[in-house]
Order: C-alpha cells, then sequence, then structure tokens
C-alpha cells in the first residue's frame, strides 16, 4: 500500500527524520534506487532551480536537499522519530486516535481545497457551460479545424531510439 493510500484512509504513519534517512542512506545504500544515473550530464541551469544532484552520495546536501522533498516530508501529522529507541519511545507515547483524527481533519481540508481548485478550472476552462450542454461535433477533422485552425498529422512519430541515457549517450 502506498504512503497516499495510508494516509487518506488516517492510518498513523512515523516516517524517520530527513537526517536519519539521509545517513541510512549514506551508511546503507538504503535507497539504492534513488540513483538511477551517475554519469548524467549536467542538466541547463533554469532560475530558481538547484544545482544539487540527485544522483550522488558524495554530497550530503545534495542527499538532504532530494530527500528533503520525499512526499511524507510535506504532508501534516506525520511522526518522525531520529533514531530506533525514538520510534520505540514514539510508539509507546502516540495516542493514535488522535493523529488519526488530525488527519482526518486534514484530509477534509484538502479534499474541500481540491474541489475548489477544479471547480475554477472548470469555469475557467468550459467558460461557464455547464457540464453535458456543450455541442460536440460528429466530425473530429471539421471540430479540430474549427477549434484550432488545422488538424493533426496522421503521420506516426518515428520511434528510432537515438539516447541511450543509461548509456549516458545522447543522439
Amino acid at each position: 500500500m502506498s504512503f497516499f493510500e495510508l494516509y487518506r484512509m488516517n492510518i498513523p504513519i512515523f516516517a524517520p527524520t530527513v537526517a536519519l534517512l539521509a545517513r541510512w542512506d549514506s551508511e546503507r545504500q538504503l535507497l539504492s534506487e534513488r540513483i538511477y544515473w551517475t554519469k548524467a550530464p549536467q542538466p541547463n541551469r533554469y532560475p530558481n532551480t538547484t544545482t544539487l544532484s540527485p544522483n550522488t552520495r558524495q554530497q550530503p546536501e545534495a542527499l538532504m536537499h532530494w530527500i528533503g522533498l520525499c512526499d511524507w516530508y510535506h504532508f501534516p501529522n506525520i511522526t518522525y522519530f531520529s533514531s530506533w529507541s525514538d520510534l520505540l519511545r514514539k510508539l509507546r507515547a502516540t495516542r493514535l486516535s488522535a493523529v488519526s483524527a488530525a488527519m482526518m481533519a486534514a484530509n477534509k481540508r484538502l479534499l474541500a481545497e481540491l474541489r475548489l481548485t477544479w471547480r475554477k478550472l472548470f469555469v475557467r476552462m468550459f467558460h461557464g457551460i455547464e457540464p453535458g450542454s456543450r455541442l460536440v461535433p460528429h466530425d473530429y477533422r471539421k471540430a479540430m479545424r474549427a477549434l484550432y485552425g488545422s488538424v493533426p498529422s496522421k503521420r506516426e512519430p518515428s520511434c528510432v531510439r537515438e539516447s541511450r541515457p543509461e548509456m549516458g549517450e545522447w543522439g
């Protein structure tokens, strides 16, 4: 079961702190699937982006940065532990029903926010037209030409593989 499913069911979740998970990864390669391309070329630099590589264990600040983006560090009511003894202490002391209730409240707030966001998007997309009231053309080509001034090409895109990123090759 995924983090999101457990969270949506209001099941209390215990997770290591960023520092502890980074330490485990440095010492035991706990997150080996995180590094998939060690010889990746440097990407283009854009404003407001990081220069820290996600594919290294040699830079502690990079490790902390990328691990810190993990989902469970951005949801409320997750209980973090900094050691095994800290986890055991928190498992004994945490009022699981209270954590579950707080998660339920957070889930309700998020659902309300998401519904409002989608309603606003639909109003922008459909300009207030009620669902099901829009006339749908029967001819695809005529509809595309009327809406966009052209029809997408029938040609299939090339399936030639020109790059092998896993080998550090770009074509």
